[in-house]
């Protein structure tokens, strides 16, 4: 039996090119998601809304001690020293926003902490950009496994 002619090798390159093309745009796509670490305040500005009564808005990463992505991830945004402040969750890929607050608060004041079951926060790192006063911040923090689980 021959094959000259039929769609049995047309239909074997169809879906070669198209999963081909599928993995290009699904690896076009994901490039700003990988690309955590990089400078991000120019993109997150632009996802950014800006509104002259509130403050700097906070995002950021969480991030093991090997720099993989620890997702959903309780983050908190403590003011001191009112103690008042605000909790999101990490998204699956360990990314997290939170909106500003007044524009009375200073940044400075803010604290951003993150946890997790089973993990212990080891450092939060902060990147500010300096000149615009409304330019998003930046933290990172970065968890460790809890080896003392007993409490």
């Amino acid at each position: 039996m021959s094959w000259s002619g039929s769609l049995v090798p047309r239909v074997g390159l169809c879906r070669t090119v198209y999963a081909g093309a599928l993995l290009a745009a699904m690896s076009f796509a994901s490039l700003p998601a990988l690309a955590n670490g990089g400078d991000f305040f120019a993109e997150m500005q632009a996802h950014f809304e800006f509104n002259p009564e509130v403050g700097p808005q906070f995002f950021g990463f969480i991030r093991d001690e090997n720099g993989r992505v620890v997702p959903n991830a309780v983050v908190s945004a403590t003011i001191h020293p009112s103690g008042s402040g605000m909790i999101v969750h990490a998204d699956v890929l360990g990314h997290y926003r939170i909106p500003g607050f007044s524009k009375h608060i200073d940044p400075a004041t803010v604290e951003i902490s993150c946890s997790k079951p089973g993990y212990r926060q080891v450092a939060a790192h902060r990147r500010v950009r300096t000149g615009d006063p409304n330019t998003p911040i930046e933290t990172t923090c970065m968890l460790a496994p809890d080896t003392d689980l007993s409490s």
